[in-house]
């Protein structure tokens, strides 16, 4: 989802270049999308458990 508005993001200062109050609320909402998407990444990594392999060698 966040990927996505992003990626939309791209396309938007040229299409504002000169209004400032609308490139600062882009940069406003890129800050928070760029907070969420660490926060919901550090979540992910809190959840995963490494998986743990015990090799025995028989004779």
């Amino acid at each position: 989802m966040i990927t996505g508005v992003i990626t939309g993001f791209r396309n938007l200062p040229a299409e504002v270049k000169g209004d400032a109050e609308t490139a600062a609320a882009l940069a406003v909402i890129r800050k928070r999308l760029g907070a969420r998407q660490e926060a919901l990444d550090a979540e992910v990594r809190a959840a995963l458990v490494p998986v743990k392999h015990t090799i025995t060698v028989a004779k």
